[in-house]
């Protein structure tokens, strides 16, 4: 990704990081003036403070970060994901490779995450209808039963994204995934993810795979799509769509 396309460039963080150097510009005054010490000695504290929350806020680089890794094995980084994970999965990926990285992200979509993902559903009306129809995916997700989830949340996820957008599926061609200051809808993020999911599959394949090609799926191709790391990557799919329409919902 060039500079100019980062997440962290978006207006959000952007004005953080803004702040941060404003912040930064008036700490060097105050240390090239020693007598700006004896007339303000508490701002030394405020100083302190500040290079305290500028360390935290290195989270704001987490989301470039996780795409440049994982966008094209299947995951994207978005909104609700949780914060520690996705630093969690970096620091794996860098220090054990892709393969760990994966199995730790598929199994922190247990039962917690599921429940909490689709309670957010009930914040906009096409994804509020299909709650129904989520609780079974995650019913069968718990219970292993990735032959039957798969399926059932790709489509959920083309027919939300066509319902959100009024326009087209998540797997069409000219279908639009970004949004204005989002992190989900990032053109890093589910714009790159749809590229990737609706690869042409065009031989059947009997052995295991990692990535869920939807139309390997759908159409009888891919016959070794039933593990974990498939089905979590769904949710994931499903729950940055979620953030995607929020964004969209808050203009």
């Amino acid at each position: 990704m060039s500079k100019s396309k980062k997440i962290i460039d978006n207006p959000t963080s952007a004005e953080l990081l803004k702040q941060f150097a404003a912040f930064e510009s008036l700490e060097a005054l105050y240390k090239a003036f020693p007598f700006a010490r004896r007339i303000f000695p508490k701002m030394e504290d405020a100083f302190n403070e500040f290079n305290k929350i500028k360390k935290q806020a290195e989270i704001l680089e987490a989301p470039d970060q996780f795409n440049e890794r994982f966008a094209n094995l299947g995951w994207i980084a978005y909104e609700s994901m949780n914060m520690e994970v996705m630093q969690k999965a970096i620091n794996i990926y860098d220090a054990e490779g892709k393969g760990p990285a994966e199995q730790f992200l598929a199994d922190s979509y247990g039962e917690e995450t599921l429940k909490w993902g689709i309670l957010r559903f009930n914040g906009n009306r096409d994804f509020r209808k299909r709650v129904r129809l989520a609780e079974l995916a995650r019913e069968d997700y718990l219970a292993g039963r990735y032959h039957a989830c798969v399926p059932l949340l790709l489509s959920l996820l083309d027919g939300l994204v066509n319902d959100v957008s009024k326009h087209v599926g998540f797997f069409a061609e000219n279908v639009d995934l970004t949004a204005w200051d989002c992190i989900a809808a990032h053109e890093s993020g589910l714009q790159t993810l749809a590229s990737i999911l609706t690869k042409g599959r065009n031989k059947t394949n009997e052995d295991a795979i990692s990535i869920p090609y939807r139309n390997g799926i759908l159409h009888g191709r891919e016959l070794a799509f039933d593990n974990k790391v498939v089905a979590a990557k769904c949710w994931a799919a499903l729950f940055a769509a979620r953030d995607w329409a929020g964004a969209l919902d808050d203009g």
